[in-house]
């Protein structure tokens, strides 16, 4: 029998108590970029709640009600480096990509910068508009190619008639991660507005939205921040943000007047509340966003840049590793350049084939560009990466069943 067939031990040596993510124990769990694992306790807390409110109804709903949307404001704060009023709560990234778009909404004659390769996420917005309004969409074309994705890709595609360059912080696919700052000051020496979609980094590395001066910055909070789908973070630059006027209203869109009106609205008009707030229109999962605010607290423990450091090395690990078993890595190698995806082709299988065969070894990743897309966190360790590459060299080399 080979070492490939041999099952993970059952203790963990990465940032946190390996008894904290017990599905580390009976996998190789390398796919925080699809979904990342909840800690434990988060996750107790979260029942805790949930059945509180199925017991209690409303007398434990309004108990917590306020608190979780401030908590979890507040640790995003944290996280993106940023004033908590700046933060809203969105229930995905999409939703408040739409919500920004439909409000730059770019006419025939304007034209939007995005990435073939990229997550639909901040593509499919403008797409939309687009088919009404006549708006161009403009693709850096890398498919056949990722490594050759550069900032002057996307330069050369940008005029005095760009609205928005729009993309991910770090791309799905190849992992490429961009220098913010870099791509604000090329969205704004045109007028432009830089949209940008974090899911991939929100969590994994350290975030500075003033200091980059991005005018739109979202993440969904089920990846690397350790949280559940239904909910993301959204900063949008305050200046900003006061003249949006939002595609979407409900209930939250204006002041409570429970006092002096019988219905407990003023439906009679809508007087949005301040800044990015105005983005949070009606009632959302109350359980993702408290399962959120306690796993910010608990990335914000360790925090962002001991992760970054940790999930770094891993990648190094990862990506020497997988070069010296003839694979084409296809994220860059410079730290700079990527955060926590590896994405590697392999000589006679297609990503798909790859990673259903790992899975079958206890190796947990996701096919993408035709290869397989590693994605280690911090209850990861370099005993998984020797795991997942051991697995990959017997898989290459026939002597695994």
């Amino acid at each position: 029998m080979t070492r490939a067939h041999s099952q993970p031990p059952a203790s963990r040596a990465g940032l946190c108590p390996s008894e904290h993510f017990p599905g580390v124990t009976s996998t190789t769990y390398l796919n925080a970029a699809g979904i990342g694992l909840t800690p434990l306790p988060v996750a107790q807390s979260t029942a805790d709640y949930v059945m509180d409110l199925a017991v209690r109804g409303t007398v434990a709903y309004f108990e917590t009600v306020e608190k979780l949307g401030e908590r979890s404001k507040l640790e995003g704060s944290k996280l993106f480096g940023c004033d908590p009023q700046n933060i809203a709560l969105t229930d995905s990234t999409a939703e408040a990509i739409c919500q920004f778009a439909w409000w730059v909404a770019p006419k025939r004659g304007q034209n939007v910068v995005v990435i073939d390769i990229d997550h639909p996420s901040p593509i499919y917005p403008w797409l939309r508009i687009a088919a009404d309004t006549g708006a161009e969409i403009r693709y850096v074309r890398v498919e056949q190619e990722p490594q050759s994705l550069t900032p002057e890709r996307l330069a050369a595609l940008t005029d005095r008639n760009t609205v928005a360059i729009s993309v991910s912080h770090v791309l799905w696919t190849s992992g490429y991660r961009f220098d913010l700052r870099a791509l604000a000051d090329l969205a704004h020496s045109v007028g432009a507005y830089l949209v940008v979609d974090a899911t991939q980094s929100a969590g994994v590395i350290p975030l500075d939205v003033v200091a980059m001066n991005v005018d739109f910055l979202a993440a969904s909070a089920f990846k690397w921040m350790l949280s559940h789908s239904g909910v993301a973070l959204c900063y949008i630059r305050p200046q900003i943000a006061e003249r949006m006027r939002p595609l979407l209203v409900g209930n939250n869109s204006t002041g409570r007047t429970l006092s002096s009106r019988p219905a407990g609205y003023d439906t009679s008009r809508i007087v949005y509340p301040d800044g990015v707030a105005r983005l949070q229109y009606a009632s959302s999962c109350h359980v993702a966003r408290h399962t959120l605010g306690g796993a910010l607290e608990y990335l914000n423990r360790i925090g962002i840049g001991n992760i970054e450091r940790h999930v770094l090395k891993l990648c190094k690990q990862l990506g020497e590793g997988l070069s010296r078993l003839g694979a084409e890595v296809l994220t860059p190698e410079p730290d700079q350049a990527r955060a926590g995806i590896v994405t590697a082709r392999f000589p006679n299988w297609t990503g798909e084939d790859l990673s259903e065969r790992l899975a079958q070894h206890q190796v947990v990743t996701l096919p993408r560009l035709n290869g397989v897309r590693f994605a280690p966190h911090l209850y990861n360790d370099s005993e998984d990466i020797a795991r997942a590459l051991e697995v990959v060299e017997a898989l290459a080399s026939g002597s695994a069943s």
